[in-house]
């Protein structure tokens, strides 16, 4: 446990005249993981999601012949335990008393900047483990996995490439190819569309260089680029562990990426009996992960 914080750590701030006191805050920057997470807000202690799989085709039916049964199937369940989180900070007494800019009572929203940064951290896990099994969906497999089992039909979906490839335009177009080619639990066609290409700042160019170009971007040829049609838009993400790894998502309503807010972030302050010292504190509760990967490709790079 860090010690209350004291006049000692912050003698410029006892006496009159400083120019400007800067608090290192991200006030200007918006959270990132609401533009690609489904956010909830929950009631339990935790939450459960369940996907069951639908019919196959309705198969024509003869003169006289009994009708063709089929039936629905349930697959395992996804549990989002919401976890605790608290931060907070100890003032002496006597620093609060002699302070004399309020940059004491003003580093609150430094502890909001903590719980922005948390949150964007804890919601960039989604993608930074999608290539582990440990951190898995409904199929008992990662995110992004070369062999999804259909639960009904015998075949199977990849949603990466089979050797991962850094991104351009050649990659791109092989990951939409497969997107459109994905089926379903019957082995009929899914019709994911896709909707972002996601990555970190490392990347911010050649991803605005392949969407933006009409012509077929990094050659001498007159043809169009096919990508186009497809009307993919940037998202760069800034908590992203992987600068090579990248992504191509669904609109958030065709995809399995979730956030659960227990709690929304709260802020208290309150005062030691003992000691007198100023303790301030933020508290919220949540989740987040996957339920199934439709919806999402994504490839590690090289």
């Amino acid at each position: 446990m860090a010690s209350p914080m004291g006049r000692g750590g912050f003698s410029s701030l006892m006496y009159p005249g400083l120019n400007k006191i800067y608090l290192m805050t991200l006030d200007s920057y918006p959270s990132e993981y609401e533009k690609y997470l489904n956010v909830e807000s929950s009631t339990l202690k935790d939450e459960d999601d369940l996907v069951i799989d639908g019919f196959g085709l309705v198969p024509e039916k003869g003169e006289g012949d009994p009708p063709t049964f089929d039936y629905i199937k349930q697959s395992n369940e996804r549990n989002y335990l919401h976890k605790t989180y608290v931060l907070g900070y100890e003032v002496t007494e006597e620093l609060f008393e002699d302070e004399q800019y309020g940059i004491i009572r003003k580093a609150t929203t430094m502890l909001a900047t903590a719980v922005k940064q948390t949150r964007d951290t804890l919601a960039a896990s989604v993608f930074n483990n999608a290539f582990s099994n440990t951190y898995a969906g409904v199929d008992a497999l990662a995110l992004c996995h070369v062999t999804h089992p259909q639960s009904k039909a015998a075949g199977s979906n990849a949603n990466k490439p089979t050797t991962d490839a850094d991104f351009d335009f050649a990659t791109l177009l092989n990951a939409t190819q497969t997107i459109e080619k994905w089926t379903d639990a019957n082995g009929l066609p899914m019709m994911k569309r896709p909707k972002f290409v996601v990555s970190g700042p490392n990347q911010r160019d050649i991803i605005t260089r392949v969407l933006g170009s009409t012509q077929m971007p990094g050659t001498t040829d007159n043809d169009i680029n096919a990508i186009r049609e497809w009307e993919l838009e940037k998202m760069i993400l800034h908590y992203l562990t992987d600068e090579d790894a990248w992504f191509i998502i669904s609109r958030k309503e065709d995809h399995y990426m979730k956030w659960f807010d227990r709690v929304k972030p709260r802020f208290r302050n309150y005062d030691d009996p003992n000691t007198g010292n100023a303790r301030f504190l933020t508290r919220f509760r949540c989740s987040c992960g996957f339920t199934h990967w439709p919806g999402v490709y994504g490839s590690q790079g090289v």
